[in-house]
């Protein structure tokens, strides 16, 4: 929410499903070659530690403003920037890629952008496996 929030002005990471679509993109094959998943995973850690170096508490424990401070903070960093911009072209995906795949629910990206869809759209695959082919 802190790199999309709800500003009035459009949807939010929570209104996309950023986190859900998130969960999902990691368990795509390309994704895991890239090796994604523990990238994330040690800026989060790394997030963490600071959060409570800083402030002896969790970051989601903190205030918008501190948690604001705190990725800018993160941010100063080569490691933390990266992070930072992996975790936004993840949450544009979930803006602006077809619903099928865990975000942009009801199109509620498209909404806002005005944009109209191609066609053929993606289909679901089986055992919950979302795949565009």
């Amino acid at each position: 929410m802190q790199l999309f929030p709800a500003d009035g002005n459009g949807p939010s990471a929570e209104d996309i499903h950023a986190l859900e679509y998130l969960q999902w993109a990691l368990t795509d094959p390309d994704n895991i070659r890239d090796q994604d998943q523990p990238f994330i995973i040690r800026g989060l850690r790394s997030l963490e530690k600071l959060s409570n170096q800083n402030h002896g508490k969790d970051f989601s424990r903190l205030d918008n403003a501190a948690q604001h401070r705190l990725l800018q903070e993160l941010s100063q960093s080569l490691d933390g920037e990266n992070w930072m911009s992996l975790l936004l072209y993840y949450i544009l995906e979930a803006l602006l890629l077809d619903p099928v795949y865990g975000g942009n629910p009801k199109g509620i990206g498209w909404q806002w952008l005005q944009y109209q869809p191609g066609f053929p759209r993606p289909q679901t695959l089986a055992q919950g496996y979302r795949h565009y082919e």
